[in-house]
């Protein structure tokens, strides 16, 4: 009889201390809510070449920031005009080179990528770049140039 009251006084310790640990255990951080969407009202065009023409651009849709300030997510219209070379847009984050997004072979594409830091974003930088092949004429040549335009836009958190 005394054994069954001291394994019931075990089974009874185990079970406040499962539960202590699981109530005094440190919690994950929540997930920062997600800011307002801000318009992108830009257009980040890119001409060149000669002669002269519009070869890429890029129509901003929105950006909206966590509240955290650590995470940025982007909805934006990518369009190639007469790039002679696929346009990418280059996202930078803080100055850190993130990745490449790139255009459509034809017409527009919308990317929507979603970026988490790990640390607080102040800048997210867009560079917009297309090419183009001009004609010299007094050379004889076509050279294939590329051309690039960027925006930053600065985390309002």
């Amino acid at each position: 009889m005394r054994r069954i009251v001291q394994r019931k006084s075990v089974r009874s310790i185990l079970l406040v201390l499962a539960v202590m640990a699981a109530v005094l255990a440190p919690q994950a951080p929540a997930h920062a809510a997600w800011g307002t969407q801000t318009p992108l009202n830009y257009t980040l065009a890119v001409s060149g070449g000669n002669p002269y023409q519009l070869l890429t651009y890029v129509d901003g849709n929105w950006i909206q920031w966590d509240t955290g300030g650590e995470k940025v997510r982007l909805s934006i219209n990518h369009c190639r005009q007469s790039s002679y070379v696929i346009p990418d847009i280059k996202v930078f984050i803080n100055g850190t080179y993130k990745g490449t997004l790139y255009g459509p072979s034809s017409g527009c594409k919308t990317h929507t990528p979603t970026y988490d830091f790990g640390s607080h974003i102040d800048t997210v930088k867009l560079t917009n770049t297309g090419s183009s092949f001009s004609y010299y004429p007094w050379t004889g040549e076509f050279i294939h140039t590329y051309h690039s335009r960027s925006g930053t836009w600065v985390n309002p958190y």
